[in-house]
């Protein structure tokens, strides 16, 4: 998934993803910086969609429920200082 998130945004190497593990399945938590927000949810959130569906279809194959957060940038800094403060 971070390979095609990556793929989508201007600023490649500020996407980082973490992944756990649970009983409901695999959750996958995303940041990216902030400018390139609006272009990994799209206009009207399709791209977020269509990267939760791939999610879908991922875990479906793998006989596992896959499931994709995109985590807000701190507003104060224009990095992803959220993802480094729990890193």
């Amino acid at each position: 998934m971070e390979g095609i998130i990556k793929q989508l945004v201007n600023q490649p190497d500020e996407v980082h993803t973490e992944r756990s593990v649970d009983n409901m399945g695999v959750f996958i938590r995303i940041w990216c910086d902030k400018i390139d927000m609006p272009i990994l949810i799209g206009r009207n959130g399709d791209n977020a969609k269509a990267l939760r569906q791939i999610a879908r279809m991922i875990g479906y194959r793998l006989g596992s429920h896959l499931s994709l957060k995109i985590e807000e940038p701190d507003e104060n800094v224009g990095k992803i200082a959220s993802y480094k403060k729990e890193a």
